[in-house]
């Protein structure tokens, strides 16, 4: 199984609940599965995104972030892909923030910033037509 994470680091108020890109990625491959977290999370469910982490072959990040907001509860899960960062086939990073700026030098090439849908779209679906 392959695994499309969606991080949301910034206030809730100012998103939706529906993601429009968990939705896109679980629907490209019969093996993929899409979930997402924010800052607030609570930690039951980090645990819970982390144990699906650790059951995944290869996991596709994708971290959008306000400048100012709190990492929160996300630091949790940042902290086991820090540790197992060999899963982690990309991280996508759409937003300014010191936390993503920092994981960029663990993740180096598989490391990258996207300010367009579309173009965040088009590596999602790179990785799941990717054969294991």
């Amino acid at each position: 199984m392959r695994l499309f994470l969606q991080i949301h680091i910034g206030d809730w108020k100012q998103r939706s609940y529906h993601n429009p890109l968990v939705s896109y990625a679980s629907s490209l491959a019969p093996d993929m599965m899409g979930t997402d977290i924010d800052n607030e999370s609570e930690s039951v469910v980090i645990d819970l995104v982390i144990k699906l982490t650790e059951q995944a072959e290869s996991v596709f990040v994708f971290v959008s972030a306000d400048t100012e907001a709190q990492v929160g509860s996300v630091d949790k899960m940042m902290q086991y892909l820090l540790h197992h960062e060999s899963k982690v086939h990309q991280l996508v990073a759409f937003g300014e923030h010191s936390v993503i700026g920092n994981l960029a030098e663990i993740f180096q090439v598989r490391f990258i910033k996207i300010n367009y849908t579309e173009e965040v779209k088009k590596r999602i679906q790179s990785f799941a037509t990717k054969t294991a």
